[in-house]
């Protein structure tokens, strides 16, 4: 599920967008907590900079 996370991020998709395409189960709570896990990770705090970081390291 982060993987498809940060690949949708990527697309500026939004975040219940997110949860909609990856599972009819899945609450935007859920994506929000997977990117607020995504950018601790990347030492972020916008969406804009993950992706920036993502691309950088070769992640998308």
């Amino acid at each position: 599920m982060p993987e498809l996370v940060t690949q949708c991020t990527a697309f500026d998709t939004s975040s219940g967008q997110i949860g909609r395409c990856s599972s009819p189960f899945v609450w935007v709570n859920t994506v929000k907590t997977h990117l607020r896990g995504i950018y601790r990770k990347l030492g972020v705090r916008h969406r804009r900079d993950a992706i920036s970081v993502a691309r950088e390291r070769g992640l998308l």
